[in-house]
């Protein structure tokens, strides 16, 4: 009710997510290297928690980081503060001036990651608004955030339109990731 949104991440207006496809040399030396790595995370590991999900995630955020070259950072646990919330956001990837934001859902509640990760994206917003008014830096206009348990992933958009902030869905089906026997088949873009 704070953002005026609906009652349901699903029913969150959409926005267009493009993809890259993946074929030059070095984006395919890393695809490879994120197939072995999570076919030994999957034949090794075992659970379901946040933790557990944890090791399935950051590998695909290493590789994305990793195909952008020196430009993305990760910071995991990044403490972030705006006036509907505070603590520590699971993983922030910084490129330029785009703040990526990842949350991991605990017990597959997505309406409940849904809501955090909207909090977690306006205080990104609100901070950097604050940081531009305090030390004359550029203004970090827009974030995205992910949702995600490791095998299904939404993708957030939010904006400031003047000083309201709207939120965008990519799908409200989300991205899965098959994890059967070829799970890397999918693993393309």
């Amino acid at each position: 009710e704070t953002f005026e949104l609906p009652t349901h991440y699903k029913d969150i207006s959409k926005f267009t997510c493009g993809t890259d496809k993946l074929e030059d040399e070095k984006s395919q030396k890393l695809l490879l290297h994120l197939i072995e790595d999570l076919k030994i995370r999957r034949s090794t590991i075992r659970g379901d928690s946040e933790a557990y999900n944890s090791k399935f995630v950051l590998p695909f955020l290493a590789v994305a980081s990793s195909v952008c070259g020196e430009k993305v950072k990760i910071y995991p646990e990044e403490y972030i503060q705006g006036k509907y919330g505070r603590g520590p956001v699971d993983f922030c990837m910084r490129l330029e001036n785009i703040i990526i934001s990842v949350l991991e859902v605990k017990k597959d509640d997505f309406i409940q990651g849904t809501a955090q990760i909207i909090v977690q994206l306006h205080s990104s917003l609100e901070s950097s608004r604050k940081r531009k008014l305090e030390d004359n830096d550029f203004v970090i206009d827009k974030a995205y955030g992910i949702v995600t348990d490791s095998k299904l992933w939404y993708f957030f958009e939010c904006f400031m339109n003047d000083d309201k902030p709207e939120f965008k869905i990519h799908s409200e089906e989300g991205t899965s990731i098959n994890w059967g026997s070829n799970f890397e088949e999918g693993v393309t873009e």
